[in-house]
C-alpha cells in the first residue's frame, strides 16, 4: 500500500482478509473465548451461546474475513454481526464486520460511517486501522494516513511487521518522508526502529539517507546501526559517491585521500564500512578498543587462521601513498605474523606492508584510477608454527607520499 491517491484498493482487501488469524489473535476476548477460538469450533461455541454477544462477533469476523466468502457468507456475517451489536452496541468485532461488507459492496460511506464508530470504541481492532489508513490514503491525506499508521503502530503487537513493509516501500516519495519525519516528531515511539527495518530492507538506500538526514535535522535520534546500515546499502547498490556523502554528514571532518581513525578513537557501536570493521573470524578473537586518547586492535589467531581479521573501505584517488603503523605486544613466531593488504574491490592486491618482528610497519602503495574503491585489511597468515600469535594493533593509516603522482 503506498501513500499515493492511486493506490489499489484491492491491496487493502488482500490485506484484511489475510490478517484473519492475526486479528482473531489479538481480539480483546475472554480466556474461555480464547480457548474457544484455539480449539477452531467457534461456530459451534455461538450455536451453544447464541445470546453471547462477543462470541457472535468474533464468528462475524471470521465469516466476512474468510478470502472464500461469497455473498451469501457475507450476508451471514453481516445478520450475526447485527444480532450481537443489538445484544452490546460496544461488540468492535461485529462494527467492524459491517465496516468491512460494506466496503466490498462499494458502499464507501456505509464503510466510514461504520469504522468511524469503531475506531471511537477502541484503537486496538486492527481491521478498524487498516481501514482508516487506506480511507486517509484514498481522500489524498498522507499527514492523516501516518497519524493512522502511529496509532496502529502504538496499540497493535502486531503492527510492525504488518505496517512497517508498507511504510518503508513508500519512503521513496519526499512529501512521504517530510510527512513521516512530522510524524515522529511528536514522539512515535516506533521511529527508531522503524529507522533501523528501513535502512536494512529498502530497496532505495538513497531514500532512507534522506530520511534520515531530515530525522537528524529535526533533532531526532538516528540509531547508528540505521546510519552504517545506510552506507553500507548506498556501498552495495554501488551508489560510491552517495555512501561517501551520508558518511561524511555523520563524520565530520574525514578525507577521502586517507584511512580514518588511524589510533582507534572512535567509539562507534554500529560501525560502517568506511569505519573500522572487525571480520568474524571462528579460529580467531579479535576486539576494536576504542578510547578518545588512543585506542588499539587486539587480536589473538591460532597459527592455522588465514585471512581477514580487519578492514576498512577506502575510496583513495589516484596515487602513491603510504601505508604505516605498529603492532605492539606480538607474541608468536615473525614467519606468522599478520600483513596488512590494500586491494580492489574486485580482489586485485595493490600492495601490502609485512610486519616485522620489531612490529613497526610501512610500504608504499600505487592506487590506479581504475581502482576507485579500495579496501584495507589486516590479514592473519596460516603457519607451520605450534604456537598461537597474538598482538595489538596501535596505529594504522593510509595518507598520500609527499609529491607523489
Amino acid at each position: 500500500m503506498v501513500l499515493t491517491k492511486g493506490s489499489s484498493s484491492t491491496l487493502v482487501i488482500r490485506l484484511l482478509l489475510a490478517v484473519l488469524a492475526i486479528v482473531l489473535g489479538y481480539v480483546s476476548l475472554t480466556r474461555s473465548i480464547a480457548i474457544v477460538l484455539r480449539n477452531n469450533a467457534v461456530e459451534r461455541a455461538h450455536q451453544l451461546a447464541p445470546e453471547n454477544a462477543r462470541i457472535a462477533g468474533v464468528l462475524s469476523a471470521v465469516l466476512s474475513t474468510d478470502q472464500k466468502a461469497g455473498r451469501n457468507q457475507r450476508a451471514r456475517a453481516d445478520y450475526i454481526a447485527r444480532a450481537a451489536l443489538r445484544g452490546d452496541p460496544t461488540v468492535v468485532a461485529a462494527v467492524a464486520t459491517l465496516g468491512l461488507n460494506a466496503y466490498l459492496r462499494g458502499d464507501t460511506a456505509g464503510a466510514r460511517r461504520l469504522f468511524a464508530y469503531s475506531g471511537k470504541l477502541t484503537r486496538r481492532d486492527l481491521r478498524t486501522q487498516l481501514w482508516a489508513i487506506e480511507d486517509a490514503v484514498a481522500r489524498n491525506d498522507i499527514p492523516e494516513a501516518l497519524y493512522q499508521y502511529d496509532v496502529a503502530l502504538r496499540t497493535q503487537k502486531i503492527g510492525t511487521s504488518l505496517l512497517f513493509p508498507i511504510l518503508a516501500s513508500a519512503l521513496t516519495k519526499a512529501e512521504i518522508r517530510t510527512a513521516l519525519i512530522k510524524t515522529m516528531v511528536r514522539g512515535a515511539p516506533w521511529s527508531k526502529d522503524f529507522s533501523i527495518y528501513a535502512a536494512a530492507t529498502s530497496a532505495s538506500p538513497n531514500s532512507v539517507a534522506q530520511l534520515l538526514t531530515g530525522m537528524r535535522r529535526a533533532g531526532l535520534m538516528v540509531p547508528e546501526a540505521a546510519q552504517a546500515r545506510v552506507v553500507d546499502a548506498l556501498l552495495a547498490t554501488n551508489d560510491i559517491n552517495g555512501a561517501w556523502a551520508y558518511y561524511a554528514s555523520l563524520r565530520h571532518g574525514v578525507s577521502r585521500n586517507t584511512s580514518r581513525d588511524p589510533r582507534f578513537t572512535a567509539q562507534q557501536s554500529a560501525p560502517a564500512q568506511f569505519d573500522w570493521v572487525v571480520v568474524d573470524n571462528s579460529d580467531a578473537t579479535s576486539s576494536v578498543q576504542s578510547n578518545p586518547a588512543g585506542g588499539w586492535f587486539d587480536f589473538t589467531a591460532s597459527s592455522s587462521t588465514n585471512g581477514p581479521m580487519l578492514k576498512q573501505v577506502e575510496l583513495l584517488p589516484a596515487g602513491d601513498y603510504m601505508l604505516e603503523g605498529t603492532i605492539t605486544g606480538i607474541e608468536g613466531a615473525e614467519a606468522a605474523l599478520p600483513y596488512w593488504s590494500l586491494t580492489c574491490r574486485d580482489g586485485k592486491e595493490l600492495g601490502r606492508a609485512t610486519i616485522p618482528a620489531n612490529g613497526r610497519f610501512a610500504a608504499t602503495i600505487r592506487v590506479g584510477s581504475d581502482c576507485p574503491l579500495q579496501v584495507l585489511t589486516l590479514m592473519a597468515r596460516a603457519s607451520d608454527q605450534s604456537s598461537s600469535i597474538a598482538g595489538q594493533v596501535t596505529q594504522a593509516r593510509l595518507r598520500p607520499v609527499a609529491g607523489g603522482r
